[in-house]
């Protein structure tokens, strides 16, 4: 079993949920098919929840309506079971399940959250997939994450948790800047560090795809500065249409040929093959990841000059 996580670092709008939820659902199909084991889903996207809402809407609706519990209660200690937070998706058309365990509840019960540390979520997380795993045999565990905003507790304990972390990012020298200062903080205060997959350069098209200030390809930029290889999905109607439209691309038939639909599916078999076995991981030290993982900037001339000034400093070295 492997734990992987996606993050786009500060950035929203990305489509790393999209990206993530398409590998965790090919995943899901496949691990069932040969190995007769199961892929686990945990939404910590705790206000939007949209993974949870693209694969069961009637769900998110409950966990809205507080018509059910979440795994936030779980990690809450408020008197539930994995049983009660453990839901089973099923796809009928192809006769497979996945499992998915979002952490989306009320405000009230969210506020909660900022009282436990980073050890306690992890603690729990850790409780939480291990009684899972050993009702349901797991091939792995997909965490989705939102953009890291205060606090990150949540978002270091999925970091510390993972085996792998997807990072996705877009064209842009703020989210770049933003995936940089992750991937440090990841590689620096983690010991022994997840792996850095390969990242996920999404919504990518033939007007963007140049940084304007180093006159650089945003393709050339991530790798030099992330030292990943880069997987480049480009924009396109007819995926705009299909997730407009709530579709899961790489189930979707009229997507079948699609270039960018089979790039991604190529890089899910990719994710889906890495040797890697769940170990457990410690945090070196919290109040420096903290502040790494929150220095960000929206302004987009500002990173342009920090994104300039970085490569020089560092001599186009990756990290």
């Amino acid at each position: 079993m492997k734990i992987i996580s996606v993050t786009s670092g500060a950035k929203g709008g990305t489509g790393k949920t999209t990206v993530l939820l398409n590998i965790a659902v090919l995943h899901a199909l496949l691990a069932q098919e040969k190995y007769s084991r199961h892929v686990l889903l945990i939404d910590a996207e705790l206000m939007t929840g949209t993974a949870t809402m693209l694969i069961s809407r009637d769900l998110y609706l409950k966990l809205r309506k507080a018509e059910c519990k979440s795994l936030t209660h779980y990690l809450l200690n408020e008197n539930v079971d994995m049983e009660d937070v453990l839901y089973i998706v099923e796809f009928k058309d192809l006769k497979y399940v996945m499992l998915l365990a979002p952490l989306i509840c009320p405000i009230d019960v969210l506020s909660k959250l900022s009282s436990l540390s980073v050890r306690e979520i992890y603690a729990k997380l850790a409780q939480f997939v291990e009684e899972v795993n050993e009702r349901m045999p797991l091939d792995a565990v997909y965490i989705d994450l939102p953009a890291l905003t205060i606090p990150s507790d949540l978002i270091l304990s999925s970091f510390l948790l993972s085996d792998i972390v997807i990072p996705v990012g877009t064209p842009d020298p703020a989210c770049l800047l933003s995936l940089y200062s992750t991937i440090v903080s990841i590689k620096d205060y983690i010991s022994p560090p997840p792996q850095i997959a390969p990242l996920v350069l999404n919504k990518v098209s033939a007007t963007n795809a140049v940084e304007p200030t180093t006159k650089l390809h945003y393709k050339t930029l991530y790798r030099k500065l992330l030292g990943v290889p880069v997987y480049e999905l480009h924009e396109d109607e007819n995926i705009t249409n299909a997730r407009s439209a709530g579709m899961i691309e790489v189930l979707a038939k009229s997507l079948r040929y699609n270039d960018t639909v089979r790039a991604l599916i190529k890089y899910a078999h990719r994710i889906m093959s890495y040797p890697v076995e769940h170990k457990e991981r410690n945090l070196v030290n919290l109040e420096k990841a903290d502040a790494i993982l929150r220095s960000y900037t929206e302004k987009s001339d500002e990173a342009e000059s920090l994104l300039l000034a970085l490569l020089r400093s560092r001599g186009r070295k990756p990290l």
